[in-house]
């Protein structure tokens, strides 16, 4: 059930992807491709929520519900020396004095080492948003997520739901 989970999750992100080919004066809150810092408040607001509620994603890590298929932090990884930065879906394994340790599930463009299922660190501050997926498609967290939702066309929202197979409430 996991690895459909990471399949929908990257069939979102690249469907999302192909949808937002078009210019935009905000963040794409579900793109991995490398982004210039801005200001977009709302993007804002939703990593705001996630950093902010992060304990609830420790509470049901750590003891996850019978329904729980998934679980997974969104970070942020920079390139050195720019304003160049991805963010990534990856898989939790430790957090120690401000500092996760994280799975990828995909590799990072800006830095070609970085390979699927390598293990990697980041700062707490780098945490963009965290999401736990029940078996019926509910989730918690996920405000990046939210935010892109709200974000498509009626069409786009079709087709990410029937994609990921998510409950959006």
């Amino acid at each position: 059930m996991e690895k459909i989970h990471r399949l929908n999750l990257t069939l979102a992100v690249c469907m999302l992807l192909a949808a937002a080919c078009g210019t935009k004066n905000h963040i794409d809150p579900l793109s991995a491709a490398p982004q210039e810092a801005g200001a977009d408040p709302e993007f804002t607001g939703a990593v705001e929520h996630a950093q902010g509620s992060v304990n609830e994603f420790f509470a049901a890590f750590f003891s996850p519900s019978p329904t729980q298929s998934w679980a997974g932090l969104r970070m942020r990884f920079q390139e050195p020396d720019s304003s160049l930065f991805e963010y990534h879906w990856t898989e939790f394994v430790d957090y120690y004095d401000g500092t996760f340790t994280v799975s990828l599930l995909d590799g990072l463009t800006l830095d070609l080492g970085q390979h699927p299922g390598r293990y990697v660190q980041a700062p707490a501050e780098d945490l963009i948003d965290w999401m736990i997926i029940e078996d019926d498609g509910t989730f918690t967290g996920g405000y990046t997520v939210r935010l892109a939702y709200k974000r498509m066309t009626p069409a786009e929202r079709r087709q990410f739901i029937e994609v990921t197979g998510y409950v959006m409430q």
